[in-house]
């Protein structure tokens, strides 16, 4: 854009030029004294006006050379912004694969430890206790509170809880209690 109003400017000065150069011609033929100096003012006119237009002229090149250097700030900004955009999306990339690997040995390990349980209904209930409180479905008895909801569980909970003959759940939230020795 900057260019072709440049060029503009530049034609509209080569015309007064022509122009200058036909006025010259007249101003040589001409025996009049008066018109002599009006052919003369017709000049200096046309004269200040290409000097005007020719410092548009400057003024767009500097602007021209201004949004080159710019433009080009903002090339080598992009690469660099590209190149680190690049490197983070390679990393997401490899973290990905990296979890999704690490998923399948966890749900193959997961899968080994199910079929070793021989009660399908203990299975079952750890498996919608895990749907509904996620990750947190055994929890520990601490102070004979419930590590999940950490309401008071009553002494039989606990008492069961500290036999490990047999399982035991939180009444309050349902989650599997254990006990240990450190615990006490």
């Amino acid at each position: 854009h900057l260019e072709s109003d440049r060029k503009k400017l530049e034609l509209d000065a080569d015309a007064l030029k022509d122009r200058i150069g036909k006025v010259r011609v007249q101003q040589n033929e001409t025996r009049s004294n008066d018109q002599y100096k009006a052919y003369e003012h017709q000049i200096e006119t046309s004269q200040r006006e290409i000097s005007r237009l020719e410092d548009q002229q400057l003024e767009l090149m500097e602007q021209n050379e201004n949004a080159s250097k710019q433009l080009a700030i903002a090339a080598m900004a992009y690469t660099a912004l590209k190149a680190e955009s690049d490197r983070q999306l390679a990393d997401l990339v490899a973290r990905e694969k990296n979890l999704t690997d690490e998923l399948a040995a966890a749900t193959e390990a997961r899968a080994t430890a199910a079929s070793g349980i021989d009660d399908p209904v203990l299975l079952n209930r750890y498996d919608r206790l895990l749907k509904t409180k996620g990750d947190n479905v055994i929890v520990g008895v601490g102070g004979n509170v419930c590590g999940g909801c950490h309401m008071q569980l009553t002494t039989q909970s606990v008492i069961t809880a500290k036999g490990q003959s047999e399982m035991v759940a939180c009444p309050t939230c349902s989650r599997i209690l254990y006990f240990t020795a450190a615990m006490g």
